[in-house]
């Protein structure tokens, strides 16, 4: 697991944002959701694949399978097509053509003040909260799916929450350019807390559908939104450290948010209460997240 961990983090979401955020800056909102919308897409079209190689072959002889999926689908694109600045193919972000290739003045607030400002904790903290809700409510989705209403219906719940964060990405990549990005987001987090109560409330399969597609209208856009607050509001410069600071701190929610979720199931047998401290956990992130102030220049 501690290599995996590392393979994870040098093909996440850290380096995957940091080349898009050097080769794009007026239309950096519409590629950082065209580039993660492949995560969507691959529980659409990806996942189905892995299950069926898991339940047909095992763990212990699936897994080079998995290797080889994982390593077809990064290495080669990574390696021919993918350079982290735009200057070496001549180019200016945004796709205008540059005067020379050589390396231009990247600007932006450095590591050492930007991990000192109020939005930088505000949002870190922030994220916490709001990672933790999503995550615990995605990992436990199917299992309390299941539970209220049958496997068809927890399969399809998969579908429409990976759908709808399609849809939803593509959506707001066209209108975040016009909006305030810190409002923004802060509604985004209130209308994850608002489906995780409405999932944790209800029975009927209607009742679920509907909340698991509002939630997973959030999805994707709560994960956007944190890259984009970043370089909004301290530049190119020292984005990947930034970056990778704040992924250091928000991501004990992505761990910790499934073992609250779990334990709360436990101790009260159901997972009314676990979603609805999911949905409280994101009204939290969207107070912090007010509380950050504009990702404007100061």
């Amino acid at each position: 697991y501690a290599v995996y961990a590392l393979g994870w983090s040098a093909s996440g979401v850290g380096p995957v944002t940091t080349v898009v955020t050097r080769w794009f800056e007026a239309k950096r909102a519409s590629a950082l959701a065209i580039a993660s919308t492949g995560l969507s897409v691959g529980g659409i079209v990806v996942t189905p694949l892995i299950k069926w190689i898991l339940d047909t072959r095992g763990i212990e002889a699936g897994s080079p399978w998995l290797a080889a999926i994982w390593f077809v689908g990064i290495v080669p694109i990574a390696t021919l097509l993918l350079l982290p600045f735009p200057h070496q193919f001549g180019w200016m972000p945004d796709g205008e053509r540059a005067a020379s290739t050589s390396a231009p003045v990247m600007t932006g607030t450095p590591l050492a003040v930007a991990i000192k400002t109020r939005f930088f904790l505000m949002v870190a903290i922030g994220y916490i909260f709001a990672f933790g809700a999503q995550v615990g409510g995605v990992q436990q989705l199917v299992k309390m799916v299941e539970e209220r209403t049958d496997r068809a219906t927890a399969t399809l719940g998969t579908v429409v929450l990976s759908l709808f964060s399609i849809i939803a990405r593509f959506t707001a990549s066209r209108l975040i350019a016009q909006l305030d990005m810190t409002r923004f987001t802060v509604m985004i987090a209130v209308t994850q807390g608002v489906s995780l109560a409405i999932i944790g409330m209800m029975d009927s399969s209607v009742g679920l559908l509907i909340g698991i597609a509002l939630f997973g209208a959030t999805i994707g856009n709560m994960l956007l939104m944190q890259s984009l607050l970043i370089a909004q509001k301290f530049g190119v410069l020292d984005y990947p450290r930034i970056a990778a600071r704040q992924g250091l701190i928000s991501f004990t929610g992505t761990a910790g948010g499934p073992l609250l979720l779990g334990a709360l199931h436990d101790f009260a047998g159901g997972y009314r209460s676990s979603y609805l401290a999911a949905g409280a956990c994101s009204l939290v992130g969207a107070l912090l997240f007010s509380l950050a102030g504009s990702a404007g220049d100061d």
